[in-house]
């Protein structure tokens, strides 16, 4: 379940379906993948299963989880977790862009640091990747582009697969420091309508008072952390308040778009992936952001906390309920 059925978001997993079935098993001993921070984790463990263990940085192979395969493949799987706009670049042409993923290589490498080359990012190709929006129209043209030699269509990659594979919310986290919250953040739609369109700056807004029970949190300024990179979780993150924040009465409209990259306000702090984000609003005192729920608490021990929302039941039922994200 989570906060409404207009902030969840679906990973996407990309095949390239002719990939395993035209190259012989002697000659690739990796399957590459790369695409959104969101589910890498899973297709770590997915890759530990079914593959050859990747090593973490101190070279020692992550232990393999329980329940996999008697009998696993002898590739070993390798996926860099540089955000779905990336992703599906490197689908659609091959060639992974020249970016750092933002991994947590001691949990979740993206590079076999005992074997160098080919084992390393950029990786020399792409068999699948992760993304937390489907191919547009545009991107499947230039999948398909027989005119392009280096196309994958061309390249006789086969036709491009495109399977759900898991589903969370996208949630709201936030920096507690000198935070007056005995009851945690609550969130009305129109307030963070507002935060994330940069009018409210000050965690002193009445719409904050209001929403968390007649409580000044504090007189400091709110500080916004968003994405750096194209992004799925931008994408549907933007969407959510595009649709829910021009609703009427429409107090805090949205007027910046959506998409995997928007024109966000100057002010705000710019992270790298979800792990970016969430670095930057742990170490921000008065920080909010959007990020996936594996990169906060309770899934991260220690982790930021993440704001209760009002929910469409709240908004259509006029009940003072806000929900938390759950996983």
């Amino acid at each position: 379940m989570s906060l409404s059925k207009n902030v969840t978001k679906a990973a996407v997993f990309m095949l390239l379906a002719a990939t395993v079935a035209v190259v012989p098993a002697q000659a690739q001993v990796a399957i590459y993948g790369t695409g959104a921070t969101f589910p890498s984790k899973v297709y770590r463990i997915v890759g530990d299963c079914y593959g050859v263990n990747v090593p973490n940085t101190a070279g020692t192979p992550i232990p393999t989880p329980a329940n996999c395969p008697a009998n696993p493949t002898t590739y070993e799987y390798l996926y860099a977790a540089i955000g779905s706009s990336g992703g599906q670049t490197a689908f659609t042409t091959l060639v992974p862009p020249t970016v750092t993923p933002s991994n947590d290589t001691a949990v979740d490498p993206f590079q076999d640091t005992t074997a160098p080359g080919v084992f390393t990012y950029p990786y020399p190709t792409i068999d699948f990747a992760g993304s937390d929006s489907i191919l547009s129209s545009s991107r499947l043209t230039t999948y398909f582009d027989a005119a392009n030699p280096n196309s994958p269509f061309s390249q006789d990659r086969g036709n491009a697969l495109q399977l759900p594979t898991l589903i969370g919310p996208v949630t709201i986290a936030y920096n507690p420091a000198g935070l007056n919250l005995p009851q945690g953040l609550r969130l009305k739609r129109a307030t963070y309508c507002g935060i994330f369109n940069g009018n409210i700056t000050n965690w002193n807004n009445a719409a904050l008072t209001a929403d968390n029970g007649g409580i000044v949190i504090a007189n400091k300024p709110l500080i916004v952390a968003r994405r750096s990179d194209g992004s799925g979780t931008t994408d549907i993150f933007t969407k959510h308040l595009n649709n829910v924040c021009n609703l009427a009465p429409a107090t805090q409209p949205w007027t910046i778009g959506q998409g995997s990259t928007v024109a966000w306000p100057a002010s705000f702090l710019a992270g790298s992936g979800n792990q970016g984000v969430a670095d930057l609003v742990e170490a921000t005192d008065g920080a909010v952001g959007y990020v996936s729920p594996d990169f906060v608490a309770p899934v991260v021990v220690g982790g930021s906390p993440t704001a209760r929302l009002q929910n469409q039941f709240s908004v259509t039922n006029g009940t003072n309920a806000y929900v938390a994200p759950t996983v």
